[in-house]
């Protein structure tokens, strides 16, 4: 009786650690310097390169670290390049939220957009970013602008800022 309780004892959770706390959910799957590649049938894929790839299959989550990615279009030219710190995917809608440091780059466009947060949202094709978080756009010709609260959607062209810091466009 004495070695049962002993044992129980052993194996029951730290005093005034909250035990779930104490069970991280860990990754069903781990990879290290790895290619994962995001899409649909309707859409050419996304293929990015990253450090670290953790899946958890049970919530539809995959954490990216250290993260470079691009797109072809139809004529299978790059088109959509990019690279980030960190990223969240939800693996079932593709909806990315992407964290530091982040550049994309879109050729079609001819401009490149720079953040430390962004949020993309597969289904309507829309990029955007917190309303405090600053986002600097550069084009080709030398234009450039920043401000915060953007939203650009990569399927209409159109791209806004809630409120522009500072700019040029059209020298």
């Amino acid at each position: 009786m004495v070695l049962a309780i002993t044992l129980l004892v052993s194996c029951s959770a730290e005093q005034g650690v909250p035990k779930n706390e104490q069970m991280k959910e860990q990754p069903d799957i781990q990879l290290s310097n790895a290619t994962y590649t995001i899409g649909r049938d309707t859409e050419n894929p996304i293929t990015i390169q990253a450090s670290s790839i953790s899946l958890y299959l049970k919530t539809n989550k995959a954490l990216l670290e250290d993260i470079t990615f691009e797109q072809q279009d139809q004529q299978d030219q790059v088109d959509l390049t990019g690279s980030a710190q960190k990223a969240t995917v939800d693996t079932e809608n593709y909806d990315v939220q992407l964290q530091g440091s982040i550049k994309i780059s879109k050729k079609t466009e001819n401009f490149t957009i720079e953040a430390e947060n962004l949020s993309w949202t597969n289904d309507s094709q829309l990029l955007q970013s917190d309303e405090q978080s600053p986002v600097y756009v550069s084009f080709n010709d030398g234009d450039t602008i920043s401000g915060t609260g953007f939203s650009g959607n990569l399927k209409e062209g159109i791209y806004e800022f809630s409120s522009i810091e500072k700019g040029v466009l059209g020298k």
